[in-house]
């Protein structure tokens, strides 16, 4: 079978294998594409901002083949268009997180052609609207519903060879116009406050 059509496979929920493992690595938000700033403010207008990976790689699975997920905290903008790098062809849903979490749906899954390293991944997401509120968040979440009843998160999927497997990721989050001034370099000093986010 052609490994483009593995992919659609997968991204249409075929069965997979999932790790016995609590999480696997995070899936933060970002204000810049180095995926160091969880935090940034926004003016009325146009804002980007990223989702990056961050993996704990066991050896058999170094590279990445898949995400599922979505982002709650999107309602109050129009998403103008999603860049995802690498380049893909595969992104089946929609990326917001449903309102009412308990009866909608919402999520995406995207995936690749071939392995791609975490640190290469980076989703660019435009935004415009007006300036959201002060400790305005977003947060990454699971899909709604998942395609895991098992594992309810942010998924990372991955291809061992014989099946493809599927691993829980914990989701970040990420807050525009902060009313604690917080600096790049000294981030590490408060990040307990968003801590579990």
């Amino acid at each position: 079978m052609h490994r483009g059509s593995l992919i659609a496979a997968f991204l249409l929920m075929a069965p997979c294998a999932t790790a016995q493992v609590p999480y696997y690595g995070t899936l933060g938000i970002y204000d810049d594409p180095e995926h160091t700033q969880p935090f940034g403010s926004m003016l009325p207008g146009f804002k980007t901002i990223y989702i990056g990976v961050d993996l704990d790689s066991p050896p058999w699975a170094t590279d990445l083949l898949g995400l599922e997920f979505s982002v709650a905290g999107l309602d109050p903008f129009f998403l103008l268009g999603m860049d995802v790098q690498p380049a893909t062809p595969y992104a089946i849903g929609d990326i917001h997180a449903p309102v009412d979490s308990s009866t909608g749906t919402g999520g995406i899954n995207i995936g690749w052609d071939w392995l791609i390293p975490d640190s290469s991944v980076s989703i660019a997401l435009h935004l415009v609207g007006g300036a959201p509120p002060a400790d305005h968040v977003l947060r990454v979440l699971r899909r709604f519903p998942p395609t895991s009843l098992e594992h309810p998160f942010p998924l990372a999927y991955f291809d061992s060879g014989l099946v493809f497997i599927r691993m829980p990721l914990i989701g970040r989050s990420y807050t525009l116009n902060p009313t604690i001034a917080v600096e790049s370099g000294t981030w590490s000093a408060v990040k307990s406050l968003f801590r579990g986010s």
